[in-house]
């Protein structure tokens, strides 16, 4: 097989981009173990398609990793569902620490609403001290941003909202 020019493996990326766009508008309508299936088999299709790219199959995974996990958290799933989804996320790795932020408080805010308090307060404070920290080394209106939210509901856990 000859190796793919990196225009190619662009424009089957954003095809990607587009395709999981159109099943992320299609979830409202469907339970959440037909997202996963339709997931995989798209995760399954574009990873065909880039083989020899390590680096668009890793963002590619990354990025049905994060849409699961904030599915498991939209259609109610238990914590342990969202749990593994946020364990599989992390162990794929971050684009950012931005996007860190924003999964951590999607995971820690599902975590809050189904009751697991100790659970959200573990996880949010961890991430605030990670932006806290990497908001010393450069600026970051997105880090900053995801802070003061990640702040706000570690406040609501105090206060018991």
């Amino acid at each position: 097989m000859t190796k793919q020019p990196k225009k190619t493996f662009a424009k089957v990326e954003r095809h990607f981009a587009r395709s999981l766009e159109g099943e992320v508008v299609e979830a409202g309508n469907l339970s959440y173990r037909d997202i996963v299936v339709r997931l995989h088999n798209l995760e399954r299709a574009y990873i065909k398609q880039l083989r020899g790219n390590a680096f668009f199959v890793r963002e590619l995974r990354r990025r049905v990793a994060e849409v699961l996990l904030q599915q498991a958290i939209f259609h109610n799933c238990s914590l342990a569902v969202c749990r593994g989804r946020f364990n599989r996320l992390s162990k794929i790795g971050f684009t950012n620490v931005e996007t860190k932020a924003s999964q951590h408080l999607f995971y820690a805010r599902g975590a809050h609403e189904r009751g697991h308090n100790l659970v959200a307060r573990r996880v949010a404070s961890r991430m605030v001290k990670e932006l806290q920290n990497s908001l010393q080394r450069r600026k970051s209106w997105a880090a900053r941003e995801n802070l003061e939210l990640l702040k706000t509901l570690l406040d609501d856990l105090d206060t018991g909202k």
